[in-house]
């Protein structure tokens, strides 16, 4: 009984709310028009599908599980590409914090440099006017965690991939480095891997902040419409219609 309450109270708080919304004004909608009808419940199937963690996991889980952090690592210096921060917020050591995508993949970044004692390349700017400023940030945290500042350069500029891939390969260039290690979330890496490949650029990409276990089996509960799934299903859409894009270019 618990759980079937759990399943009927999803569809009462967003996203599933929206379905049942449409569902109802369906409903209504079919004894005035029937083929306006048909559209939409096209339109709420599709909707309902894109709201399930099993079409968000899944879509998410084929672009995760595309390359696979190497056994051995090897290479030059740790790329790190940022994903998110929000600025005038309080930290410990000063104002700004990164998003758990960014954290997740500098985390990696982190433990790499102290693996290999590598550098660390940060790419990544303010995108937006709200926004923290994502590499001056990191560099802050890397700081915090012991990483020397003779270990670090920065691109604090870019503000999204393709300026990733731009502005890193001119420090590559500058620095006189072969053999970068890509990091960013596994999502993240087939979209990011061939924006350095366009510029000529190979890298080792090391996945990190994985979001979806693999194997990955679905349960009763990735069939129910949840802010889970449908945030996974808008980030894969946005890293297929990059990888798209980067087919005409």
């Amino acid at each position: 009984m618990l759980y079937i309450i759990k399943y009927i109270y999803t569809f009462f708080i967003p996203p599933g709310l929206f379905i049942t919304i449409l569902v109802l004004f369906n409903l209504w909608l079919r004894k005035r028009e029937r083929a306006a009808a048909k559209l939409l419940w096209a339109a709420i199937a599709i909707i309902y599908l894109l709201c399930t963690p099993i079409a968000g996991n899944t879509l998410i889980g084929y672009l995760e599980h595309r390359y696979a952090p190497p056994v051995t690592v090897q290479g030059d210096v740790i790329v790190l590409l940022t994903g998110g921060a929000v600025g005038n917020t309080p930290d410990v050591d000063g104002s700004g914090n990164l998003t758990g995508y960014t954290m997740n993949r500098l985390v990696t970044a982190y433990k790499l440099h102290k693996s290999t004692n590598l550098p660390i390349i940060i790419s990544g700017g303010q995108v937006y006017e709200d926004s923290g400023n994502e590499g001056q940030i990191c560099k802050r945290n890397l700081l915090a965690l012991g990483v020397a500042e003779s270990s670090i350069l920065l691109d604090d500029r870019s503000r999204n991939t393709k300026e990733n891939a731009i502005n890193t390969v001119e420090i590559l260039k500058q620095k006189n480095f072969t053999k970068p290690i890509l990091v960013t979330s596994a999502f993240h890496i087939p979209r990011s891997v061939e924006n350095f490949k366009q510029l000529g650029a190979s890298t080792t990409p090391y996945p990190a902040d994985f979001l979806v276990p693999q194997p990955y089996s679905a349960s009763l509960s990735s069939l129910l419409p949840s802010s889970d799934g449908l945030q996974k299903s808008s980030l894969a859409a946005k890293e297929y219609l990059g990888l798209i894009e980067l087919l005409f270019h």
